[in-house]
């Protein structure tokens, strides 16, 4: 989320504003997109590196998230405990668009009250495709 790249990929709900020069604020609803220039849409897999933080969990009570691709649901994980987590799922060839734009979608079931914006859900360090 620190790439100079990092605010063309996203599409709703994450923060502009990169926090401690590392990491961004996810609301409910969290999209972003990544062109995959490749021959094969054949190997990749989707990843997220992604915090639940104590403030959200006192707040809010557990939260579950869920992970799609290209609108096709991957995983759903539920979260009782802080912590820091990295999520990593094969995406079938299929979800894949080769040599275009594919969107990761990462869905939270709970939020609480921004300070001076939208919800907070989350907080994501990295996301992408990778193989």
């Amino acid at each position: 989320m620190n790439s100079e790249d990092a605010p063309v990929s996203i599409v709703r709900d994450v923060s502009s504003d990169l926090q401690a020069g590392a990491w961004r604020w996810a609301s409910p609803h969290a999209e972003l997109r990544f062109f995959l220039d490749a021959e094969s849409s054949k190997g990749w897999k989707a990843k997220a590196d992604y915090t639940i933080p104590r403030v959200v969990l006192d707040q809010a009570g557990p939260v579950t998230l869920t992970f799609l691709v290209n609108n096709t649901p991957l995983d759903s994980i539920r979260h009782e405990h802080e912590g820091m987590f990295t999520w990593i799922r094969p995406v079938p060839a299929q979800v894949l668009v080769v040599d275009g734009m594919n969107y990761l979608r990462i869905e939270a079931d709970k939020s609480i009250s921004g300070a001076s914006g939208p919800p907070m859900s989350f907080i994501l360090t990295d996301a992408g495709f990778v193989r």
